[in-house]
């Protein structure tokens, strides 16, 4: 999903296990901004040891862990936070936990959201 154009933005969280305190701080900042997730077409992929889960309601066929760590190099026990844009490229890559603003400010600025933003307005 994340390699191909896509309807959505992906945030890609990756972590050893869904025990490491990162992880659990990061889902919990995400889940928080859920509404502005959605106002920016954006789902989460937590990719934890040997699964992979999203926040999406809707079913999708997800690449495996080891297809995403290997395509975006990416050690097991490795934390990593990606962003990548409707076009199916990397947008931004931290190694630590990230606000979500953060994430909103860097897809606000990009010209596919200035579009989405102006179709908004009444």
């Amino acid at each position: 999903m994340p390699t191909a154009k896509s309807q959505k933005r992906v945030v890609l969280v990756f972590a050893a296990t869904a025990a490491d305190a990162r992880w659990q701080r990061q889902q919990e900042l995400l889940l928080q901004a859920n509404q502005e997730l959605t106002a920016r077409d954006l789902v989460v992929l937590g990719v934890l040891g040997n699964q992979v889960n999203t926040s999406s309601s809707k079913t999708v066929k997800l690449p495996g862990p080891e297809i995403l760590r290997e395509q975006y190099n990416i050690k097991p026990d490795q934390f990593t936070v990606i962003l990548v844009g409707k076009d199916g490229t990397e947008k931004y890559r931290a190694q630590e936990v990230i606000k979500p603003g953060t994430i909103f400010n860097i897809i606000d600025a990009m010209p596919m959201r200035q579009q989405e933003m102006r179709r908004q307005e009444p």
